[in-house]
């Protein structure tokens, strides 16, 4: 199955039905409407699980929805922060 693309507005491009994500999960993260989430310096891309994400990164604000994915362009994700949308709980997938 191909990974259907979309495109931020940023330039960057996200993919949706991620079959094709590479790397080691290196964490799984639930994220309510009052947390937030510091990516570790190691993290390589994130696909929302469920939910709806916030990611900032590189003072870009990213919208992430169930299905996509967004990888991180350098190698310190550790300025990446993530943040639920909405009132529902987001779960995340971290990958290296």
């Amino acid at each position: 199955m191909n990974a259907s693309m979309l495109n931020s507005s940023f330039g960057q491009t996200l993919t949706r039905d991620s079959a094709e994500t590479t790397g080691e999960i290196i964490d799984m993260v639930t994220i309510t409407e009052k947390d937030s989430y510091i990516f570790p310096a190691e993290a390589r891309r994130v696909r929302v699980v469920s939910g709806n994400a916030w990611v900032s990164y590189q003072r870009r604000d990213i919208t992430l929805h169930t299905g996509q994915e967004f990888p991180f362009d350098d190698e310190d994700a550790a300025t990446a922060i993530a943040t639920s949308l909405g009132r529902k709980t987001t779960m995340l997938e971290v990958r290296r």
